[in-house]
């Protein structure tokens, strides 16, 4: 496979699989002071660039005040909802991820966050944990990959797995995922038959390291 193929089957595969795990994960405790949110992805916003090309969309957030799309966010990814009702997600230009942001239906601000300077925002996507309070991602840096998992997107860092080598043309295949409130796996493609998991939680670090192959299993 080429590595333009490479990231187009990223860009439609690791999200569905990362919205999988999700779906297993018990969503945290809505505040009955804020009401019901929801989101959902809507719109489709064609994006070309010289290696590929797809579609960006939009967010609707449902709450009891309404209905509101969140203005100057384009994303691959559907945003979590905390307790409070705060909608937090990641904002992207074509492929490539730009911040994470914050976003209240009650307030109606969007507040941009900036991602950690080590994180591979190109071709990966980070994730965070369900109550939004940890982000596991990926640092990749001259053919060498590992996981990392940090309080919050600009806290300190948590987790740090080892290193291992990544062929240039396989970093499009990394990724990280929640398994569990705590619970992360940070996947590096290091060959043609399979991937590098490192599975643990925030309290234990790095309890597991395996070799996945194809197809990926889904989350618990």
């Amino acid at each position: 496979m080429t590595a333009k193929g490479r990231r187009m089957w990223t860009r439609a595969v690791i999200p569905a699989l990362l919205l999988a795990a999700a779906a297993c994960t018990p969503p945290p405790r809505t505040d009955p002071g804020a009401g019901s949110v929801r989101v959902a992805l809507v719109d489709s916003i064609p994006f070309r660039t010289e290696l590929e090309e797809g579609f960006l969309r939009r967010v609707e957030v449902r709450s009891p005040g309404g209905v509101d799309t969140i203005r100057f966010v384009l994303t691959h990814s559907v945003p979590l909802v905390l307790a409070d009702g705060t909608v937090l997600g990641f904002t992207f230009s074509g492929t490539e991820l730009r911040s994470a942001f914050t976003w209240h239906p009650a307030g109606k601000q969007l507040r941009l966050i900036a991602l950690p300077e080590d994180a591979d925002l190109v071709f990966t996507i980070p994730a965070f944990s369900a109550d939004g309070r940890y982000l596991a991602y990926v640092a990749y840096q001259q053919g060498f990959g590992r996981g990392m998992v940090r309080r919050g997107a600009s806290g300190y860092v948590v987790v740090r797995t080892d290193s291992v080598e990544v062929p240039a043309t396989d970093a499009a295949m990394n990724f990280a995922r929640w398994t569990g409130p705590e619970a992360f796996e940070i996947l590096l493609d290091v060959s043609e038959t399979g991937w590098h998991r490192f599975s643990g939680t925030v309290s234990s670090g790095v309890t597991r390291v395996d070799t996945v192959v194809p197809p990926l299993p889904p989350g618990p």
